[in-house]
């Protein structure tokens, strides 16, 4: 996609992380480490993204919700705090969403 980095992050655990970035017309190697190693690697990916004029994709995967969902907000606190403008969109899959169905308390 043209004018589109996309970061992609998949978490196994707070020490097991490894973030990718990916160009319209490249993709750079998986970098390995713990949350140190994932914010520098998306301070990278975002001054890629602005000094390109490009917009930045987050995408970030984990099989623990919790954890997830913990790396998800610092990130974002961290995108807000240097001025750019996000927008969001959580996606499942249809197991997560079936989890979700089930254990969701009505009124």
């Amino acid at each position: 996609m043209d004018g589109l980095i996309i970061f992609e992050v998949e978490i196994e655990e707070p020490t097991v992380i490894r973030s990718r970035i990916i160009w319209p017309n490249a993709e750079g190697p998986w970098i390995e480490g713990g949350v140190d190693e994932l914010v520098v690697h998306l301070i990278y990916a975002m001054w890629s993204a602005y000094n390109t004029a490009w917009a930045l994709s987050l995408v970030i995967s984990s099989r623990y919700a919790d954890l997830g969902i913990s790396i998800s907000e610092s990130l974002s606190k961290l995108i807000c705090s240097l001025g750019a403008v996000e927008i969001s969109e959580i996606r499942m899959d249809k197991n997560a969403l079936e989890e979700l169905r089930k254990d969701r308390i009505e009124p």
